[in-house]
């Protein structure tokens, strides 16, 4: 057995176990955030606080994780070729909805647990991750399968060859190859 594919087996049996029975979970809506009444007629009308002016640190992080949700969501992964002809596709959401099609059923819509979303926006937002977009395509192999991960930032094609393709790349296959196996 190649040294890739053997990663990659037991990359998929470990998420396996860390996402249990939660891909057959009815969707859930997210809640809207509240909203802000109109202000008081009675607030002072002296000058602003410092802190009053001042972002907190709470919403300097929350600004922080929208951009990099901006830079990685939608995430689709991509699989084609192989011996059979797959044409199989995961498109993810930032909150954790994801569609898997696949050539031989209809789209199935399915949750991806939120500690996986946060590992796959990690991952696609890693300068390793990035240059591999800037990098030329690999030659194919036979009967390989051909992978993109396309971000709203970047899009990497990489071919299943039996030879690893970095950490952050081999990990995000891994997490695919999970959700299209159906």
């Amino acid at each position: 057995m190649p040294k890739s594919y053997t990663s990659i087996v037991l990359a998929t049996l470990l998420l396996a176990g860390l996402t249990g029975c939660g891909a057959d979970s009815p969707d859930s809506t997210p809640s809207s955030p509240a909203t802000a009444g109109p202000a008081s007629p009675s607030a002072p009308s002296g000058p602003a606080s410092p802190s009053a002016t001042a972002p907190s640190a709470s919403a300097s992080a929350s600004s922080t994780a929208t951009a990099a949700s901006s830079a990685a969501f939608p995430l689709t992964i991509s699989r084609r070729g192989g011996f059979a002809g797959v044409d199989d596709r995961a498109e993810i959401a930032a909150n954790g909805s994801a569609t898997v099609t696949t050539r031989d059923r209809a789209a199935v819509k399915v949750t991806v647990p939120a500690a996986t979303v946060d590992e796959l926006r990690r991952l696609v937002t890693t300068p390793e991750f990035s240059g591999k977009a800037a990098l030329p395509e690999a030659p194919t192999c036979n009967d390989g399968f051909e992978y993109e991960v396309a971000t709203p930032s970047s899009t990497v094609t990489v071919h299943d060859c039996g030879q690893p393709h970095g950490a952050p790349i081999d990990r995000i296959l891994a997490i695919g190859a999970e959700l299209l196996k159906g």
